[in-house]
């Protein structure tokens, strides 16, 4: 589960990515990301809730599903 905090930050991210963009996230995304996720105000569920919000409004998404 992507919520499950044994995981490493970028397993998760990973996992989020392929689930929605079914690629892996670049090392650059990986990086800037990682940081807004663990830095969201509410915490880390948070911060992964509101990544997937915005992976699936991406432009990426919307035109390649």
């Amino acid at each position: 589960e992507i919520l499950d905090e044994s995981r490493a930050d970028r397993e998760r991210l990973r996992q989020i990515f392929y689930a929605t963009l079914n690629r892996p996230p670049t090392q650059r995304e990986a990086e800037k990301l990682g940081r807004l996720v663990r830095g969201a105000r509410g915490g880390m569920k948070r911060g992964i809730e509101d990544l997937y919000w915005a992976l699936l409004n991406s432009t990426e998404f919307l035109t390649n599903h």
